[in-house]
């Protein structure tokens, strides 16, 4: 039974309750998923800030060796967390960095990290693979508002986590180490701070970034209308420039996703045919955000205004729409 038959088949009374429910339930859900998208946004902006710092030829890989190479490396082996990964080919030193807009429950994500980091360790075989050579070791890194940094560190210390914490501030378009304590040795030893003593001088006065370019438009793990708003406007720009009909089919979709992701990240094909999939299902619609929006956050709203109408009416034999 739909959620239109079921509230068709209630006392006036019940639905009038079921529809003023429905309507609140589908209003935060359409602000959730806002908050979600623009969520996503403010992301994609601090990992492309990071990752404009490591940029090969930049100033950094010329003073440290330190390089991006991968992104979202992970992803394959089924650890979302993580988003870049900075390389020194001399040291062969891989630093995975964590990027967060915000932190607004400390302990809990310290603690995912933490776990992160435990399951990381243990798969470096698979990591060195992705990455295509040996890894001498591994450091860890969580890029964060310095404005949170003090926080972040008492946490991180008082965890013991082997995690290096740098802060940003994208007004000054700068980036720092931080360290709770000036004992270099101690700091290096508890994986708080840099062995490469260069990379932390540099880190620890701060460097600025001079590049204000978006060279990662999309990850992966992007929120479904970051996709599909990067995919469509670039097919449809390439189009306008071929002077071609504006017709996208699946393969255009699947290499653009390929091209994206293949210098980066390594993606299993079937990932890339799910997403590719996915993206074009989701496109074939009109108005592709705000449709999306309005789409899921009914679906999701029937789900939640069902259960909290059966706490509000006390109505107990809700299977015929179960079913």
């Amino acid at each position: 039974m739909s959620f239109e038959s079921f509230r068709d088949s209630l006392k006036d009374e019940d639905q009038q309750l079921l529809s003023a429910i429905f309507r609140e339930e589908n209003n935060k859900k359409q602000n959730l998923i806002r908050e979600e998208i623009e969520s996503d946004r403010r992301h994609l902006e601090i990992i492309n800030f990071c990752s404009n710092l490591f940029t090969p030829g930049l100033e950094l890989d010329s003073l440290t060796g330190y390089r991006l190479m991968l992104i979202e490396p992970l992803c394959s082996i089924g650890i979302r967390n993580f988003d870049l990964g900075v390389f020194n080919d001399k040291s062969r030193c891989l630093l995975l960095v964590e990027c967060k807009h915000s932190i607004s429950r400390i302990k809990p994500e310290i603690v995912e990290l933490s776990k992160a980091i435990e399951e990381t360790n243990g798969r470096k075989i698979e990591l060195e693979d992705i990455l295509g050579g040996s890894i001498n070791y591994i450091e860890y890194v969580l890029c964060i508002p310095a404005m949170e940094v003090s926080e972040v560190l008492r946490e991180v210390s008082t965890q013991s986590i082997p995690l290096c914490v740098w802060g940003f501030d994208l007004m000054k378009r700068e980036l720092r180490l931080f360290c709770e304590t000036s004992d270099s040795e101690h700091e290096i030893k508890s994986g708080r701070m840099h062995r490469d003593g260069n990379l932390s001088r540099i880190l620890f006065r701060g460097i600025t970034s001079k590049t204000l370019v978006r060279s990662i438009p999309i990850i992966p793990s992007s929120h479904m209308c970051t996709l599909l708003i990067h995919v469509t406007a670039h097919l449809y720009l390439e189009r306008v420039i071929q002077g071609t009909e504006n017709i996208f089919s699946y393969p255009d979709v699947y290499n653009l996703i390929l091209n994206q992701f293949e210098r980066h990240t390594y993606i299993p094909e079937e990932y890339l045919k799910g997403l590719t999939t996915r993206i074009i299902e989701t496109a074939l619609r009109k108005d592709i955000m705000e449709d999306y929006i309005i789409r899921n956050a009914f679906r999701l709203a029937e789900v939640s205004a069902i259960a909290r109408f059966k706490k509000e009416s006390g109505f107990t034999d809700l299977s015929p729409y179960l079913k």
